[in-house]
């Protein structure tokens, strides 16, 4: 048998439409939903949030995160001062799986150290994000931590 022009053009084709449909496969096996499911709410209260990380940038003393392997906790140090108290939220953002992400109210008087056992969750990279008020300042802070 004689191979063709015609025949290179069908081969061509029959390829080519393989490959468009394995591509249109692929695409849907993607989780595209996005990052919170409040996005365009954050994102309309960004000032705010930016106004929140100048307060963080301006403290004197920065908020001290450690990971303890022989505790398994995440260790979170705030500043310390008389009569000021924090109160906020600690966002656990696991980036590729968002079923994983954790919220933990906290509200510290006296004590300046939080912990946060890590049993239950997954080793890799996370991003803490904490958003709180010490004493009437409003502060925000992200920090990534690896969790072996």
């Amino acid at each position: 048998m004689k191979f063709n022009w015609g025949t290179g053009i069908a081969i061509f084709l029959i390829l080519f439409i393989g490959a468009l449909i394995w591509v249109l496969y692929q695409s849907r096996q993607v989780d595209n939903s996005l990052v919170s499911d409040t996005y365009y709410q954050e994102d309309l209260m960004y000032q705010k949030k930016y106004e929140k990380l100048e307060n963080y940038a301006k403290l004197t003393e920065k908020v001290n995160i450690q990971f303890t392997a022989g505790d398994k906790n995440i260790l979170i140090k705030f500043p310390v001062e008389e009569g000021r108290k924090h109160s906020g939220t600690i966002t656990l953002y696991r980036a590729n799986k968002i079923s994983e992400d954790k919220m933990i109210p906290f509200s510290l008087l006296q004590d300046s150290i939080f912990s946060i056992p890590v049993e239950g969750l997954d080793s890799g990279k996370w991003s803490l994000k904490m958003d709180w008020k010490w004493g009437k300042t409003s502060l925000f802070s992200e920090q990534l931590i690896v969790i072996p």
